[in-house]
């Protein structure tokens, strides 16, 4: 059995392990919290074929007079069928005292952790999985589903941005739900001249909130049905070896206008403080019929490497050159509106920004052998008696 006690009051104490926030983009605010935790579990050995681990984790979270306790059980389970297949199966609780905000329209993308307050409560999901696991020759095989249900996850409100105004973002955001479910393959080859794994996962996530997208389920910006990773290494010959890896996932979904329309026509500009993007008499107003209604292009790569080792008694070199993005794949970053410019008339088109595309890059590294001595396989020998003597002389 283990049994695993955490105060982080104490380590507030020693560490400053705590929760400040102060950014002009949020507004200025000083928040500090502190978390205790406990966690216990035990290992059963129910049968020779049968294994289980259980436990228990317990946490307080104490943020502007408020506390909030948490009691997560976890439980996951093994059943060895024959010596080569396993089936398996897990249900675990938790609980996060820190929210991902995210910004759902285009533009360039703006990831924020808020912390839990006394208005915002802390994240919590179950999630159930069950798979089978099995070697068979020189192959190692797993298959898993899963299924997670969230609650209290945030999301900014219908045209809500963390940019301007002295707002709270408190009050920016909906609190609601979401789930995410799929199933995940993975196949090994350990041995052999050439060996490497192929990974594959089908999966959706959504969310739903009261007052967004009219009270409907939408996908979440990171919902990436493919996720697909290929990575081979072959052993050409004891010194040189060639690897690359393939990586494929679907599309990040942002949010474009069905369409837009002039604003209307005032003496002077229309501005509030309420968190909602102000629209100026006669400029565009963008109208969005669905949340995530639209997905960027699809994302894959591939790098590649070269490694050449030369190994000597006293130390080893190895030569590693790799490629990043071998054929140069131009992925989307972000997505943002411009024009493109005719004699004749201005036309508003969408735009892909992307970063990176190849880089190569060369690097040498030398590592002492384990078994060499610098100062007794150098070819000389320090008589430590001697220079005693001589430092008393």
């Amino acid at each position: 059995m283990v049994l695993r006690i955490t105060n982080s009051v104490l380590a507030f104490l020693l560490s400053a392990h705590q929760i400040q926030l102060r950014t002009e983009v949020i507004a200025q605010v000083n928040l500090y919290a502190n978390e205790a935790f406990v966690y216990l579990e035990d290992d059963i050995e129910i049968t020779s074929k049968l294994k289980i681990n259980a436990g228990v984790h317990a946490s307080a979270f104490f943020v502007e007079g408020k506390t909030y306790h948490s009691i997560q059980p976890r439980i996951s389970g093994r059943y060895r069928i024959t010596d080569q297949v396993s089936l398996k199966a897990s249900y675990a609780t938790m609980t996060q005292f820190v929210h991902l905000l995210t910004n759902a329209g285009i533009g360039l993308p703006t990831d924020l952790w808020v912390p839990t307050t006394s208005r915002i409560k802390p994240q919590y999901s179950r999630q159930y999985a069950f798979g089978a696991a099995g070697t068979f020759s020189d192959l190692e095989v797993s298959v898993e589903g899963y299924y997670k249900d969230m609650h209290n996850v945030i999301e900014y409100k219908d045209g809500a941005t963390y940019l301007g105004t002295s707002q709270n973002w408190q009050d920016k955001v909906e609190v609601g739900q979401g789930n995410s479910y799929g199933a995940e393959f993975f196949v090994q080859k350990k041995i052999g001249q050439f060996n490497g794994w192929v990974g594959y996962t089908l999966s959706w996530t959504n969310r739903q909130f009261d007052n967004l997208n009219h009270g409907e389920w939408f996908p979440y910006r990171y919902d990436r049905r493919h996720d697909l990773k290929v990575a081979g290494t072959w052993h050409v010959t004891k010194r040189f070896e060639l690897g690359g890896t393939w990586v494929f996932s679907s599309g990040q979904a942002v949010t474009l206008p069905l369409l837009t329309y002039p604003g209307a026509i005032q003496d002077r500009p229309y501005s509030n403080d309420s968190g909602f993007s102000p629209n100026l008499a006669g400029f565009p107003i963008n109208y969005n019929a669905e949340r995530n209604n639209f997905r960027m292009r699809n994302y894959h790569r591939m790098d590649a490497s070269a490694t050449y080792t030369i190994e000597k008694k006293k130390i080893s070199h190895e030569f590693n050159l790799s490629i990043y993005n071998l054929y140069n794949r131009k992925n989307p970053y972000y997505l943002q509106f411009g024009y493109n410019h005719t004699p004749s008339q201005d036309i508003k088109v969408l735009k892909q920004v992307s970063l990176i595309g190849l880089v190569p890059s060369l690097s040498i590294q030398s590592t002492l052998n384990e078994t060499f001595d610098p100062y007794f396989d150098s070819g000389w020998l320090v008589d430590v008696s001697t220079m005693q003597r001589t430092r008393h002389r």
